[in-house]
Formats: structure tokens, sequence, C-alpha cells
């Protein structure tokens, strides 16, 4: 029986009984200006799929990823 960690509480959760979530949040990252001819720092929306002990934890951490 493999156990995964709750991406927000930490809780072990037993594989078959984990919830995956896309959470949405922002980001940045060096993008070439060919204006300015160097690197800037811009800000990305960007995506990861994490596993969750419930639909409750999964809410609570995307809420908190938008701040």
């Amino acid at each position: 029986m493999e156990m995964i960690n709750c991406s927000h509480c930490q809780k072990e959760v037993e594989k078959s009984k984990v919830i995956y979530s896309k959470i949405i949040y922002r980001d940045r990252e060096m993008k070439w200006d060919s204006w300015k001819k160097r690197y800037i720092s811009k800000a990305v929306v960007k995506s990861k799929i994490m596993p969750f002990c419930s639909g409750n934890c999964a809410s609570h951490h995307q809420m908190g990823m938008e701040g």
C-alpha cells in the first residue's frame, strides 16, 4: 500500500484515495525582449497537477495560491 502526502495539509493518504487537482498560479519568467535586446522578467500564468486528500484541501490550496 503506497502512501502519498497531501500537498496542502501534508496528511498521508492511500494512493487509491488521492484526488488530483489542477492548481493555477502566477509566476515570473525571464523572456527575451527584442526591442530592448535583453532578457526581462515577465509575469506568466502557470498550472500544475497536485495530489490532495480531499476537495476541501484542493480548494484551500488554490485560494492560498491566488493570494
